[in-house]
């Protein structure tokens, strides 16, 4: 019994020897992994302290390589926006010489087209010219005409009232009618032939009012009777005149015709009344004018 005691005790006193040791190499472990981690602690930090500082350093001159690249960058701007201006100043005073070319062309072409325009309006004026020659040679040729059958009727008439005077009152009435002469008075034979060419207006007042002068002054004919044939005369002579003036002027007021061809207000508005209810004119905002028989 004695020896289990004591071997027991001897175990445990082995045991507790091996538990002294165990914490002792535990604490030898421990110093070392502290002593091992202070190492590495304090080379970790020497490590960061150099990356610190090249990090740094590379910052650095990371940070300078941006601001020259900044700087080369804004050189490199500022010399394009100085090319492109003076690009852009070139191609304004090309623009600008275009344009004047362009100008000076088109103003050219502009001149050229009065030119032409001056030519066809002139030649267009001679045509016209020539139209109006010719119509009024016709309208004269008309007139002319008119007056022929105004002679064959007057003619025609003659013999019948001689007839009818002869049939009626004897020969001595027959005798004194056809003494009458049968001719167109000189004013309308003068104003037909005068027709062609142009006739002033103050040859046409001088030469109407000598007629009316030598002429018997136009009376008023009373209702239901019938003018006398020296006042039909009168009328024709003072409706051509009118007609005339009118044709020249290419129109004018009542006002106008009375001064121009010394006339008073019933023969200007009696002639003015015989050629609109013939058709020859026409009146339009108080100004009378040829009408167009074409």
């Amino acid at each position: 019994m004695v020896s289990l005691k004591q071997t027991w005790q001897e175990q445990r006193q082995q045991r507790q020897q091996e538990v002294i040791q165990r914490q002792q190499a535990v604490q030898e472990t421990l110093a070392q992994f502290q002593q091992a981690r202070q190492t590495q602690a304090v080379e970790l930090r020497q490590d960061l302290k150099a990356f610190h500082i090249q990090l740094s350093a590379s910052v650095a001159e990371l940070r300078q390589a941006m601001q020259a690249e900044i700087l080369q960058r804004r050189a490199d701007v500022k010399a394009e926006l100085e090319a492109h201006q003076q690009t852009r100043l070139q191609n304004q005073i090309l623009l600008m010489q275009e344009l004047a070319l362009y100008v000076e062309g088109l103003q050219a072409e502009v001149r050229q087209q009065l030119v032409e325009f001056g030519e066809v309006r002139q030649v267009q004026a001679q045509e016209l010219r020539q139209m109006l020659r010719d119509d009024k040679a016709r309208r004269s040729a008309e007139v002319t005409e008119f007056f022929e059958q105004l002679v064959e009727f007057r003619a025609e008439l003659r013999s019948y009232c001689a007839e009818l005077h002869q049939y009626v009152w004897g020969d001595a009435a027959a005798e004194a009618l056809a003494e009458m002469p049968t001719e167109i008075p000189a004013a309308v034979s003068a104003v037909s032939i005068a027709a062609p060419e142009l006739v002033k207006p103050s040859a046409v007042a001088e030469q109407a009012s000598d007629e009316a002068a030598a002429m018997p002054t136009v009376r008023v004919v009373p209702p239901g009777a019938e003018p006398t044939e020296t006042e039909v005369l009168t009328r024709s002579v003072l409706a051509e005149s009118v007609y005339t003036y009118l044709h020249e002027t290419q129109g004018a007021t009542l006002a106008q015709i009375e001064s121009a061809l010394a006339l008073n207000r019933f023969q200007t508005v009696d002639a003015l009344r015989s050629l609109i209810r013939k058709g020859y004119v026409t009146q339009r905002n108080q100004i009378y004018l040829i009408q167009d028989l074409t």
